[in-house]
């Protein structure tokens, strides 16, 4: 379902401040837009080819970008966007590689899962941690805060490189959107030609 933008004059005046110019849309309640679905109304921005949803989001800063594909889409080079490419150099940057790594790895689920079942009969029959476990829940509670940390890092690293090929993806489709346009402005040319060279030729007797 699509609206009109309501009367609310803020979110207008933030886009014409920033020289854009807001669309006169928005995406009502159950809109879908892919895959995502959204309950809420979400404003939706029309920002020189580019979209952004609730703001200015990351359009302004790709527009010249865009501009200078749709000035010469023939010299773009289409780039190959990859995680390895939006890693940063700092030391906790390099931690927090290593820990996703390892939490991440099919061999440590092995391995604590094995863990975890020799020890929950292991402590019955031993008696160092018998029923309910309080050792193995304790030692298993420990490191979750730190795991879903390292986890959300990783999701950041991700999110960053899904929104650069995004982008990337973006510029290509330019590229070829404004190639065709020239081909069928071409093509329509060629045409107009070949009508006037067909009306000025002579008949045959």
């Amino acid at each position: 379902m699509i609206e009109r933008l309501d009367s609310s004059p803020a979110p207008e005046r933030t886009l014409r401040a920033a020289g854009l110019q807001p669309s006169p849309w928005s995406a009502g309640p159950g809109a879908v837009f892919g895959r995502h679905h959204h309950p809420r109304p979400k404003r939706l921005y029309v920002l020189e080819g580019a979209i952004s949803f609730d703001g200015l989001g990351l359009a302004p800063r790709h527009q010249a970008m865009d501009e200078a594909v749709r000035a010469a889409p023939a010299e773009h080079k289409p780039r190959l966007e990859v995680s390895a490419h939006h890693r940063g150099t700092g030391f906790l940057d390099r931690t927090a590689e290593v820990v996703n790594q390892i939490v991440g790895s099919m061999w440590v689920f092995v391995f604590v899962t094995l863990g975890i079942v020799v020890w929950l009969f292991a402590g019955n029959v031993v008696g160092f941690d018998k029923t309910p476990w309080p050792l193995l829940l304790t030692i298993l509670n420990l490191p979750q805060l730190s795991i879903m940390i390292s986890l959300q890092v990783s999701a950041n690293l991700a999110q960053r490189t899904s929104d650069a090929r995004a982008l990337a993806d973006h510029q290509t489709l330019i590229a070829l959107h404004e190639l065709s346009t020239q081909q069928l402005r071409i093509l329509h040319n060629q045409d107009k030609v070949l009508d006037l060279l067909r009306k000025n030729l002579p008949t045959g007797s």
